[in-house]
């Protein structure tokens, strides 16, 4: 794995973006993925999307660690981040947060149709307060976020990202409409409007947190709430320990 930094900013070289996306790199980390994974079709190309087994990985040794730290430092520096997101070591297990890589296989995602990795997304557990139209807040514990999210420069506009989203919050007892998204970029927020036009083209709260939640589905966490426990005056906001939603057009 191999970076560079531009003032405070990651970079990621170029054989790096090359590595990640290359059957060599799913070779190396296949043995930790999960047996169990969903499947889908995007612009025509098979994915799967596995979730990886942390303790596999690290049995594997640091070339197998090496890919997944590369995703992220990939994700990282498409953001312009000082810092990497996404680790294996830096999972969090009390935040039940997991890694999901996307396999895709097939034109015109993997043009020689051997399998690839073309993507990852990171997800996990948050305790949030959020705010309502008035301004009042609504408690949402333990609640499914999207922490980060990458596509590769060879499989974006192939509906690789819609596809890993709807695939991995699925399978963890969720859905798009009811996740939290963690600074989604203006290109992310405008996919997330298009494609989900339902929940989040419908309305989105500004949040203290940074979080993008649909405004629906803050109305739904209102309802369950009433009569229950009210949040204590003066208690701080916004403050959880999250990453940030890869920008572009996944």
């Amino acid at each position: 794995m191999a970076a560079a930094r531009r003032g405070t900013r990651l970079e990621c070289e170029e054989r790096t973006v090359e590595w990640i996306g290359s059957p060599e790199a799913l070779a190396a980390v296949r043995p930790a993925l999960a047996e169990t994974a969903a499947t889908c079709e995007a612009s025509g190309a098979a994915l799967g999307v596995f979730k990886v087994i942390p303790a596999r990985l690290t049995g594997l040794g640091e070339r197998a660690l090496s890919v997944v730290d590369s995703w992220g430092l990939y994700s990282a520096a498409e953001q312009g981040l000082a810092g990497q997101l996404t680790t294996v070591r830096g999972l969090a297990p009390k935040d039940e947060e997991e890694v999901h890589l996307v396999v895709a296989s097939g034109t015109p995602v993997a043009s020689d149709r051997a399998p690839r990795i073309v993507g990852l997304l990171k997800t996990g557990l948050r305790d949030l307060w959020l705010r309502d139209r008035s301004g009042a807040f609504v408690q949402a514990p333990r609640k499914l976020c999207v922490l980060d999210i990458a596509v590769h420069p060879s499989a974006r506009r192939n509906g690789v990202a819609v596809a890993a989203l709807e695939a991995v919050l699925g399978s963890r007892g969720g859905a798009v409409a009811s996740a939290a998204v963690d600074r989604p970029s203006a290109a992310m927020q405008a996919l997330l409007a298009h494609r989900f036009a339902g929940s989040f083209g419908e309305g989105v709260i500004e949040q203290d947190c940074r979080f993008w939640v649909a405004t629906a589905e803050i109305e739904r966490l209102k309802a369950a709430e009433r009569g229950g426990e009210q949040r204590p005056e003066g208690e701080e906001t916004g403050r959880v320990r999250g990453s940030r939603l890869q920008r572009g057009d996944e």
